[in-house]
């Protein structure tokens, strides 16, 4: 047990450490998206502060899960992690598309 616990703790700080390098440094190459013309110039502050607040999300949820794990079910909590990436993969090409309709 506390194996796991130690385990999904450094996948939890690993997504803040992500985080800081999508949000603040701009690393998109650590991202899938990180081909040449995929993100506009313009658009390149906007994206990264949303994957760097998506990696907090993802960080905060998996400590969370470190301490709860023995409480909460691995089904419910597929759920929960399965809702955030699907908001993490649309959030950025709405708010990004609206962007450029207006």
């Amino acid at each position: 047990m506390i194996v796991a616990m130690i385990i999904i703790l450094v996948c939890g700080l690993a997504c803040f450490i992500g985080a800081y390098a999508i949000g603040k440094k701009r690393k998109f190459r650590l991202l899938a998206v990180d081909q040449e013309g995929s993100v506009r110039e313009e658009d390149k502050a906007r994206f990264a502060k949303i994957n760097g607040i998506m990696f907090i999300v993802y960080g905060v949820l998996l400590i969370i899960y470190a301490f709860t794990f023995t409480k909460i079910h691995i089904n419910i909590a597929l759920v929960i992690f399965l809702a955030v990436v699907i908001i993490h993969v649309l959030m950025p090409n709405i708010m990004v598309k609206n962007q450029h309709t207006r």
